[in-house]
């Protein structure tokens, strides 16, 4: 399929063949032109994004709120697995993890499903780890860090 955006190509990244999106340069030639409709839902997505910077400054501690909306996103994602451990269940059971946390506690599962993503989410900031790809979401260290991950941050 022909994209007027930009191309594919065909690269390398850790050893891995990848595909990747180059964009066009910008500005565009010929230059993008908006009709009446298209100009009003852009002003209706500005709107919405200076909403949005309202509310966000609104915030007190962006790190607090990632922590606790991270972590309800994961009771939620677990629970549609049948885990059945409430957000009290996995702020208790953070709370008052020894060193070797009961594999059988309803709110490991969940603590497990948050080591994945800082383990995901450290690769893709480390500049020598893994990119986002399948490579990433298959490795076999993702799954050995849903045991054997010593701490947590609380950024994610």
């Amino acid at each position: 399929m022909e994209r007027t955006t930009g191309t594919y190509v065909v690269t390398r990244s850790l050893g891995e063949e990848v595909c990747a999106f180059v964009p066009a340069p910008l500005p565009p030639i010929p230059p993008i032109t908006l009709d009446q409709d298209a100009q009003n839902l852009l002003h209706a997505a500005e709107t919405a994004l200076a909403h949005l910077q309202l509310a966000c400054e609104l915030v007190p501690s962006p790190g607090w709120f990632i922590y606790g909306f991270v972590r309800k996103e994961a009771v939620l994602t677990s629970q549609i697995e049948g885990t059945q451990a409430t957000l009290e269940d996995l702020l208790t059971h953070e709370a008052e993890t020894p060193k070797k946390p009961a594999a059988d506690h309803p709110a490991q599962e969940v603590c497990n499903y948050l080591d994945a993503l800082g383990f995901a989410r450290e690769q893709l900031l480390d500049s020598r780890g893994l990119p986002l790809s399948l490579s990433l979401l298959r490795s076999p260290l993702l799954y050995v860090s849903l045991y054997f991950k010593q701490h947590r941050s609380e950024y994610y």
